[in-house]
């Protein structure tokens, strides 16, 4: 069996030391940057919380 690892950079910092931490209310998942202590998801369900 082979494990699929995907590399996710925080769209506040850029860094690369990031964790999961929980789901949102949309069922999507959390992740916690280690560098500047912010959430956020890999998609975003509304447009209008996507940083970018």
């Amino acid at each position: 069996m082979r494990e699929i690892t995907i590399q996710v950079n925080c769209p506040h910092c850029n860094g690369v030391k990031v964790k999961k931490n929980g789901k949102k209310a949309t069922s999507k998942q959390n992740v916690l940057c280690h560098n500047c202590k912010k959430q956020f998801q890999y998609a975003y369900f509304y447009k209008g919380a996507n940083p970018a």
